[in-house]
């Protein structure tokens, strides 16, 4: 059971009278971080439809998106390249990476995959795999900074932005979406990242203290950060 990629030619012609269904992602916009499929028939989408899909049917993908055929929760096969892919029962997953590392995808695919068997309900799940930008952030507290060059325990506080980006999909789905979602904003999410982001932060910031770098030379050094965050 897996997807197998549709004929190009195939596309909008005489063949595309005889597949069941088409399927494309709900709305995306930049800050989806994830969406269920859903049923577009003769051009016309029918947004609320159920997501189940049968064999024969014809999943979209468009660029930077990460689709999954799923059942009860275990992944049957994926793509991260664009086109037009037909559901078949009786093939092995064909696993489409795109430019996405094939060994990672791999590892966590063999991992969470399904387990054999008949497949009962599958569906079909995006994942947006452009980086979301311009998530904002602040320091909850101000944070202790020893300043060697006046002998004292001074505080700042910070504030900006940061963005995030889907390397994994698959360790994302099976780890971050709750399994009853079918859309996820970032902001639905983010409380997770933004605790870790901000502890990395403040850690970053710690050993700059460490490393003798001035309070007043700390908004300059901006790479130097990101290289102790990393």
């Amino acid at each position: 059971m897996g997807i197998i990629r549709a004929i190009g030619q195939a596309i909008g012609g005489t063949l595309a009278d005889q597949w069941l269904e088409v399927i494309e992602a709900d709305d995306m916009s930049d800050k989806t971080v994830f969406t269920s499929g859903v049923l577009i028939r003769k051009g016309q989408n029918t947004k609320g439809t159920g997501n189940t899909v049968s064999n024969g049917s014809i999943i979209h993908v468009y660029d930077n998106q990460f689709m999954m055929l799923v059942d009860g929760g275990k992944i049957i096969d994926y793509s991260a390249e664009p086109g037009y892919y037909t559901v078949d029962n009786g093939s092995a997953p064909s696993l489409f990476n795109g430019d996405l590392v094939g060994d990672v995808l791999k590892d966590s695919f063999n991992r969470f995959k399904f387990g054999g068997g008949k497949p009962v309900s599958m569906k079909v799940y995006f994942l947006n795999l452009q980086e979301i930008r311009g998530i904002r952030f602040g320091t909850r507290n101000p944070v202790n900074y020893f300043d060697n060059f006046y002998n004292a325990e001074l505080f700042l506080r910070t504030h900006g932005t940061y963005s995030i980006k889907i390397t994994d999909p698959v360790r994302f789905y099976t780890e971050v979406v709750p399994r009853n979602a079918s859309h996820l904003e970032v902001d639905d999410i983010n409380q997770q990242f933004l605790d870790e982001f901000l502890e990395a932060l403040q850690s970053a910031i710690s050993q700059m203290s460490v490393d003798g770098i001035r309070i007043s030379h700390v908004t300059s050094k901006t790479r130097e950060l990101s290289k102790y965050m990393g």
